[in-house]
């Protein structure tokens, strides 16, 4: 688990108890996740454009240029062996031994995984007085990426599997084929993505030249034209809702936009809902991860939004390198896992855990002396031309090649997805179905839903009538 404590900022505001908010309305934060949502559907529109444009750039990847305000500080205390998150005692071990560590500070803002954050907000949630009513006052964090990421890409993936698998089995790529993907397969999973989302993009850019299309400005036109043909509908469908949320939500991380994040959650509450993705716990933590990021006095809500992400390393880094404090301890387990393979011994794991932290400093600070008069290294891509363009071939071959062909009336899909209703749900109709039911196919209206967990997390909150 990462911590991130700040001392001096807002000890008023704590030690007055005006930690949050009261002009909030439930009816209001409820309607926030609704699929039909004006600054929802917005941004899809905007981002459908934007994307686009970028793909014709040539900057579709391109790390969006922010300078962060902040550098890493990274402190380690020794392991502590023997401690999961899955358990909730084991949980309650290790906020002793944090809270008692940091017992001067006034807030103190705990990160981690997924289930790191589950197991907080629950523990939180049944005794608030000990973690809001005496120093440190205890917020959770939500490790944006790598987690946050890989189980948007999870649910999306499972969301669309039968059309992704078309493209696997054409490549004849593993990854691709799979029905199910696993989050140590989280780097594979992000460039097999990035080839699909390119060759989207660059298809679509395609029909938008050829006679009769819509404007690149004018995503709605775009949608309709897709709505005549099954099989374009697919394709529409996969890059709009799944390959751009993705792409929108790691180039927001990477830019700190926590505000753009938290619109982009709210989208994901549906997506992640249906009975396909069946994202369970992932749906009440989106609830409280838009709670906490907006339910705080504004003064500390401005805080808490500044330490969600940090730079990867030093200040001589390459612009856009945000992360999610999930990251830093992963980081130091691939650094043990590499490190550590001798000799074996609890005390050797603590002494590298204080190596690393040195380490790493240095690295840094050797990184920006070293690069000081340089420009700024720019990431680069595994090659993925190939298998781009054969994506975009049968994109071609099944769809069409002009906007004509395209948008013929086809109910027919020639991609094969709908022999079986009941095996090829079709993922669009699905995300609007799950605003009435739940992802174990139960009767549960959205609202109710978000009504629910955010009573059952946040109990202390008091609504505005």
């Amino acid at each position: 688990m990462v911590v991130a404590h700040h001392i001096l900022s807002c000890p008023d505001t704590v030690a007055a108890k005006k930690v949050f908010r009261d002009d909030l309305s439930l009816a209001a934060f409820q309607r926030q996740f609704s699929v039909w949502n004006s600054d929802v559907l917005s941004n899809k529109r905007l981002r459908f454009t934007r994307f686009l444009q970028a793909a014709a750039d040539g900057t579709l990847f391109d790390r969006p240029n922010f300078d962060s305000p902040f550098q890493a500080r990274k402190t380690s205390q020794p392991a502590m062996f023997d401690l999961l998150q899955a358990s909730a005692d084991d949980v309650d071990q290790i906020y002793q031994k944090l809270m008692a560590h940091f017992s001067d500070v006034a807030l103190l803002a705990a990160a981690g995984d997924g289930l790191s954050f589950m197991r907080s907000i629950q523990a939180i949630a049944a005794d608030a007085p000990r973690f809001h009513g005496q120093k440190p006052f205890v917020l959770p964090i939500l490790g944006l990426n790598p987690h946050l990421e890989f189980h948007v890409v999870h649910a999306g993936w499972r969301n669309f599997r039968h059309y992704i698998n078309i493209f696997g089995r054409m490549l004849n790529n593993w990854q691709m084929s799979q029905t199910d993907i696993l989050v140590s397969q989280w780097n594979a999973c992000r460039f097999e993505m990035s080839k699909l989302v390119r060759a989207h993009s660059e298809y679509f850019l395609e029909l938008l030249r050829t006679p009769g299309a819509p404007d690149i400005s004018r995503p709605g036109d775009f949608a309709s034209g897709a709505e005549q043909n099954i099989d374009f509908r697919w394709a529409f469908s996969f890059l709009s809702d799944f390959g751009f949320l993705w792409l929108d939500m790691m180039q927001a991380r990477r830019s700190k936009k926590i505000q753009k994040t938290m619109l982009l959650m709210r989208e994901f509450l549906p997506f992640g809902r249906t009975t396909e993705a069946n994202k369970t716990n992932y749906g009440y933590m989106t609830i409280l991860f838009v709670y906490l990021n907006q339910a705080l006095h504004p003064d500390l809500q401005k805080l808490y939004g500044s330490v969600q992400t940090l730079p990867t390393g030093s200040r001589s880094a390459a612009p856009g390198s945000e992360v999610g404090l999930d990251w830093f301890p992963e980081e130091l387990n691939l650094f043990l896992k590499s490190d550590v393979q001798d000799h074996i011994s609890r005390e050797l794991i603590n002494k590298r855990i204080l190596d690393h932290e040195f380490l790493s400093t240095a690295d840094a600070g050797l990184m920006d002396f070293v690069h000081q008069h340089r420009a700024l290294a720019v990431g680069k891509m595994k090659k993925m031309d190939t298998d781009v363009a054969q994506i975009k071939a049968l994109l071609r071959q099944t769809i069409g090649s002009t906007w004509a062909q395209a948008t013929r009336a086809n109910m027919d899909s020639e991609f094969g997805l709908d022999v079986r209703a009941t095996v090829y749900r079709k993922p669009w109709e699905t995300i609007l179905r799950s605003m009435t039911t739940g992802s174990q196919g139960g009767d549960e209206h959205i609202y109710d839903y978000v009504s629910k967990h955010v009573k059952t997390y946040a109990p202390w909150h008091v609504w505005k009538p």
